[in-house]
């Protein structure tokens, strides 16, 4: 085989490995930025006020590996089959809701939030 055809064929071949891999990191970063977005909160608070109401949660939180623990807990009972922004985004809401109605709520730095949110500010906190 030809040096010129071997260069060829290995960046094709890298080229091949490589794509999936890129897809499903910009996939898995969507999804984290999707659930780091506390959307209620942000229409009131800005980026720092969240982020310390995140660090505040997280200092009340045991856990080892917070951010799996934390993106564990916000995919938890979302009941869809498909990580699609909107689905997750609806799914986030609905959780929020629940959290109200159930009693689900926690006192954070003078705000009364949900656990959910309380959740998103700690992932959004740990980026």
């Amino acid at each position: 085989m030809k040096r010129n055809t071997f260069i060829r064929l290995s960046i094709i071949a890298s080229s091949g490995l490589l794509l999936p891999l890129t897809y499903c990191n910009e996939k898995e970063f969507d999804l984290f930025h999707i659930l780091s977005t506390p959307l209620s909160l942000s229409y009131i608070l800005d980026k720092k006020s969240i982020t310390d109401l995140g660090i505040i949660y997280l200092k009340r939180i045991s856990s080892s590996n917070p951010k799996s623990f934390l993106v564990e807990q916000l995919l938890k009972d979302l009941n869809i089959k498909t990580y699609e922004d909107l689905l997750i985004k609806e799914g986030i809401i609905r959780k929020i809701k629940l959290d109200f109605q159930t009693g689900r709520i926690i006192l954070l730095d003078g705000w009364f939030i949900s656990i959910t949110e309380a959740q998103q500010c700690a992932l959004l906190a740990l980026k």
